[in-house]
């Protein structure tokens, strides 16, 4: 599943956790924020696209832009088979501060082909 296949890429980077989990700093969270199924003249194509969130979080700004920026490196263009493209749509930095926390959020829009 492509779930399977983001998170790999993403645990090459550093620690890597479902949105919402007790985090040990620095690492990344991600989640799919958006789905498209596309479709063609017989049906379902099984190209599929959707928007994966991943945040680089850190106790440092730059330790967080670093993670962000180890992202970026590791899957902006990134193809395979089941993965078609991967390209960046935003990127913000923030900062929480109860917390003293930075984390730098990046959008990728990422298509890929089910398998049937």
């Amino acid at each position: 599943m492509i779930e399977q296949t983001i998170y790999n890429l993403l645990s090459d980077v550093a620690p890597t956790y479902p949105l919402f989990h007790e985090k040990l700093y620095p690492c990344l969270t991600y989640a799919i924020i958006s789905g498209l199924e596309r479709y063609d003249h017989d049906g379902n194509s099984n190209l599929k696209t959707i928007v994966v969130q991943v945040n680089g979080w850190d106790t440092t700004y730059a330790g967080a832009k670093a993670l962000q920026d180890s992202v970026f490196q590791k899957i902006d263009g990134y193809r395979n088979y089941e993965i078609r493209n991967v390209f960046l749509e935003s990127k913000q930095d923030l900062y929480e501060p109860e917390t003293e926390i930075y984390y730098c959020v990046t959008d990728y829009r990422i298509q890929y082909r089910e398998a049937i």
